[in-house]
């Protein structure tokens, strides 16, 4: 806690529980000059005694990857009702994509909010952001999981695009290609790395590595890294997709 305010708390608190400690408030430059955060991770990153530290520190937002999150989800489902979660207004997803079924396990189960994204070290590190206020204007039931379980579309400041075998792709949600960025907050090189200028464009834009849509709104799903996706017989198959749908069947 801030010594400035002493044991005053004006602003909400705030759990970051990642397992890459350097990144826990990178992205945040805007919110540390404004607000009094109080973050933790600590020694135990079990599912209990996290839901105990957001129970006890009232926690408002929270930060993890899929594998913390979904130790969370199964102990919810264990014993539901088991911690007040009413004080958490989301909980934001890093480091991989969260499958569909979990965003929509806690949404229905638990009425707990899931905000995600994509981005990379070289991006310092966000480059979208899904679950955003507005972003699901319209929708009801399943279309709403439908639609957060995208990465979303990128932040401001950040262009995007995605290039096939062919060139550039339509932002048409169906045709896909390695996904390209470029803006302020992306590097330009790579220090001391002369041998790295292949993962730019003669544009100026990063190739990011990985496999993506984007739809005429501009929201990116991310489909594969270009070295991970599967193919066969002429297509690409994304194994994110493949394990979306191993997470989502009930007997896993």
């Amino acid at each position: 806690r801030s010594p400035k305010h002493g044991d005053r708390d004006p602003y909400s608190a705030r759990g970051t529980a990642r397992r890459i400690a350097h990144r826990a408030l990178q992205d945040r430059p805007l919110l540390q000059a404004d607000l009094h955060l109080r973050g933790f991770t600590g020694p135990h990153l079990d599912a209990v005694s996290l839901l105990e530290a957001f129970e006890t520190e009232r926690v408002t937002v929270a930060a993890g990857v899929p594998t913390i999150w979904m130790g969370i989800l199964q102990a919810l489902d264990a014993s539901p009702g088991g911690w007040d979660m009413s004080s958490m207004r989301t909980m934001t997803v890093g480091g991989a994509a969260p499958p569909r079924a979990m965003i929509e396990g806690f949404g229905e189960r638990h009425g707990l909010h899931i905000t995600h994204g994509w981005g990379m070290t070289e991006m310092t590190p966000v480059g979208t952001l899904s679950g955003a206020p507005g972003q699901e204007q319209g929708l009801s039931g399943a279309a709403v999981y439908d639609k957060r379980a995208l990465q979303g579309p990128p932040i401001p400041f950040v262009e995007v695009r995605a290039r096939g075998a062919d060139g550039i792709v339509p932002w048409d949600g169906a045709s896909m290609g390695e996904l390209e960025v470029r803006g302020p907050s992306v590097a330009s090189s790579y220090y001391e790395s002369p041998d790295s200028g292949d993962r730019w464009t003669d544009d100026g834009w990063f190739k990011t590595g990985d496999i993506v849509t984007i739809d005429g709104r501009g929201c990116i799903e991310i489909a594969d890294r270009t070295k991970d996706v599967i193919k066969s017989g002429g297509e690409w198959i994304s194994s994110v997709a493949l394990e979306n749908s191993l997470m989502a069947h009930p007997a896993v």
